[in-house]
């Protein structure tokens, strides 16, 4: 009877152990996943609240709208003065026109809505990309949709940034390993007395390191992925890129 029971506890370790494991890991993957999914709200939420002040502030309490408004007024106006058919009306009922066309234009833009109801909008433009089209820029196939020019670019914008931010995560960690075993030598107070420009925003210092590399070392170009003509052979345009 002893080596029954024996054998039968013995044999039913293995899956006490085994479902053990299995709920470690399984209560690891939901830690992990509930923490991305906060931190994806969290990131989302952000950017929201960043678009939206962005709104706000660049729409200076209304500024802008009334831009907007004299914009379509000289442009409504401009077309009827230049229309042949409309050069021989009557100046009141040609008046009376421009007026009800700039009417039209302004409601059909929403500009008569309380501006609370405006930057709601434009914040559901600026989220799904429906920014309308651009003046002085146009994307790589001829459109002004600023959407396209968005959308064209991101590819790079993702590879530059993703390799931008893989070479600074893993130099960051041998440099702060090297400094931590040299506590207080020259290098480690010089890191400590530069860590005040971090706060100056990437573009500023990207300025002056395309002044030196590109026009004064001319190391690297001034713009684009690859050289001009790309290179034929995959492996040689993935090094060039």
């Amino acid at each position: 009877i002893d080596s029954e029971v024996y054998m039968s506890v013995t044999a039913h370790v293995p899956s006490e152990k085994l479902a053990v494991k299995k709920s470690a890991k399984n209560s690891s993957f939901m830690r992990v996943l509930r923490y991305v999914s906060v931190r994806l709200l969290t990131l989302f939420a952000t950017v929201v609240v960043g678009i939206y002040l962005t709104i706000m502030i660049a729409n200076m309490g209304g500024h802008v709208d009334q831009i907007i408004k004299t914009e379509i007024r000289d442009r409504i106006t401009q077309a009827f003065i230049a229309s042949p058919s409309t050069q021989q009306m009557d100046p009141e009922v040609r008046r009376n026109l421009i007026q009800e066309k700039i009417a039209l234009e302004e409601e059909r833009q929403g500009l008569n809505t309380p501006i609370a109801v405006r930057n709601f909008r434009y914040l559901s433009n600026a989220l799904t990309l429906n920014l309308g089209r651009a003046i002085n820029m146009t994307s790589d196939s001829g459109s002004k949709q600023v959407r396209l020019i968005i959308l064209e670019r991101l590819p790079a914008t993702l590879l530059l940034m993703g390799t931008s931010q893989l070479f600074l995560f893993f130099s960051s960690i041998f440099i702060a390993l090297s400094l931590s075993r040299n506590y207080g030598n020259f290098w480690d107070k010089l890191v400590i007395t530069l860590s005040p420009t971090s706060a100056v925003p990437p573009w500023f210092y990207g300025i002056f390191l395309i002044l030196i590399f590109a026009a004064a070392f001319k190391i690297l170009p001034f713009g684009g992925m690859v050289d001009s003509p790309p290179p034929a052979n995959t492996f040689d345009y993935a090094i060039n890129v």
